[in-house]
């Protein structure tokens, strides 16, 4: 069971070469307790312009499980093949490429992948969090807020990023179940600026 999670969080890791992005495997850890972090760091020293925002998956995650649930990430039924989850990195990559900007930019920006069934929380004072509905995309909004406090929408333009109310966060939809978060990271340790988590 470990060693398949590991098999399909490595299919979402890709390097660069002169034709395309190729899968890069990694060695699976033998200490069970370091296999979220060692995957991560691999996943996070493969990664490219092009792959950041499926590679990075391994640090935006914060949940329980010992194996990332990349598929169910990506908007996807839990357990889809390797193949559909590489083809959706792929697709992702169009509205990523309309938040202008990388981890590896100046400024630092994180693009997050947010699918239904999962959040983005924006760290720092106010907890912001970013739920995407399917049921709202098709409306073309999506709802964010304060978890128990207030909840407000925003209404998504077709192709275009938007300003999350007057966060410093931008949003774009990816599909009828995905949006991506565009933040930018700050302070002395430039850290991670948010992270997913399931909804309940």
């Amino acid at each position: 069971m470990l060693g398949l999670g590991l098999a399909i969080i490595a299919s979402v890791m890709f390097s660069d070469d002169a034709t395309r992005a190729k899968l890069v495997p990694i060695e699976e850890p033998e200490d069970p307790a370091a296999d979220r972090e060692t995957v991560a760091a691999e996943a996070e020293r493969t990664a490219t312009w092009q792959t950041y925002h499926c590679n990075l998956l391994h640090r935006y995650y914060d949940g329980p499980e010992e194996v990332l649930p990349i598929a169910e990430l990506l908007g996807f039924a839990d357990g889809e093949n390797d193949e559909a989850v590489k083809a959706r990195c792929r697709e992702f990559l169009a509205p990523v490429q309309r938040m202008g900007g990388w981890p590896s930019g100046q400024p630092q920006q994180d693009n997050f992948v947010v699918c239904a069934g999962f959040a983005f929380v924006l760290r720092g004072m106010v907890p912001l969090s970013v739920a995407p509905d399917p049921d709202d995309l098709k409306s073309g909004y999506v709802a964010y807020g304060t978890p128990g406090a207030w909840t407000r929408t925003q209404r998504l333009v077709s192709g275009h990023p938007v300003r999350l109310g007057h966060y410093a966060v931008r949003i774009t939809q990816a599909n009828d179940r995905c949006v991506i978060v565009a933040a930018e990271r700050s302070g002395r340790r430039r850290d991670i600026p948010g992270s997913i988590v399931r909804v309940q």
